[in-house]
């Protein structure tokens, strides 16, 4: 079972919805990756390699992948001035704001797909403890 923040996810009514809106979204996100490649591999190897306890994984990430994604914009930047290309250096921001905008509808969509795709049985049961739920708590917003 795939999990968003702890909790597992599924579609609520249409199922082929939540694809169609992943399908849309989820290049987005790729794309973003790609042209911050980078950045991205630094914060990752950082949290691999330079924590010594758990709770500092996020610190390192962040001390290491920062500063690398600042230094990638300005090459990036200086590289685009240099080749007259500023137009190359429009799509990269555009592509990297889309992604960050996209990012974390994209997580939760690839759980509820997932969870739809791999585990089948699991949509009718959370609906059902859903509407207990909210039976339960009948003050509550839907």
């Amino acid at each position: 079972m795939f999990t968003h923040q702890r909790v597992p996810l599924v579609p609520m009514r249409f199922p082929w919805l939540y694809g169609i809106a992943l399908a849309a979204l989820g290049p987005m996100v790729l794309v973003a990756g790609l042209v911050n490649g980078v950045p991205l591999l630094g914060g990752y190897l950082a949290g691999r390699i330079l924590p010594d306890d758990t709770n500092v994984i996020a610190l390192w990430r962040i001390l290491v992948g920062f500063p690398l994604f600042v230094a990638w914009v300005l090459a990036l930047g200086l590289l685009a001035v240099l080749f007259s290309i500023p137009w190359a250096f429009g799509l990269y921001v555009l592509a990297t704001l889309l992604g960050l905008w996209s990012y974390y509808r994209v997580r939760k969509l690839l759980v509820a797909v997932g969870n739809f795709l791999f585990h089948p049985g699991l949509r009718s049961r959370l609906l059902a403890f859903r509407g207990n739920l909210l039976k339960a708590l009948p003050d509550e917003p839907a």
